[in-house]
């Protein structure tokens, strides 16, 4: 941090929205619903009319939450769980999707299913109410110091 740059600024290039599910994985479900508009669709529950809707947006509008996987205080970037560690279960998952989706299940190596199954395990740890719960847990005022 160079001098008079406040703390935040250090952070300010980093992503804040963190995809607790991969764009990767959202890619193939995009459609060109209208031309040249490959859109995601996503359906929620309207209470108010009592009635299922959807919007369309890109897939990058989908599956993220504002600084999720964000760390505060750390020197080397408040995005270092997305960038050290779910970004290369992330690569590695990838290929190993793509030879799946290509191959089929024999295609596989060994590796490559153990990087699948890694990218689908991390799934569950990345989803907003089991980061909370982590955080939740993780800190001195949590249930487990009272």
């Amino acid at each position: 941090m160079s001098i008079g740059e406040s703390p935040s600024a250090k952070h300010s290039n980093e992503p804040r929205r963190h995809h607790y599910v991969p764009e990767f994985l959202l890619r193939p479900w995009v459609k060109e619903w209208k031309p040249k508009q490959a859109l995601l669709r996503g359906y929620y529950w309207n209470k108010h009319f009592q009635t299922l809707r959807f919007r369309e947006k890109g897939v990058g509008a989908f599956c993220f939450s504002i600084d999720l996987l964000t760390l505060k205080n750390r020197r080397e970037g408040r995005a270092v769980l997305e960038s050290r560690f779910f970004q290369a279960i992330d690569d590695k998952g990838k290929s190993a999707t793509e030879t799946l989706v290509a191959k089929g299940p024999e295609g596989l190596s060994n590796q490559e299913r153990c990087d699948f199954v890694r990218l689908l395990l991390s799934l569950e740890y990345r989803r907003p109410a089991m980061v909370a719960r982590l955080r939740e847990e993780g800190t001195p005022s949590g249930p487990e110091q009272g």
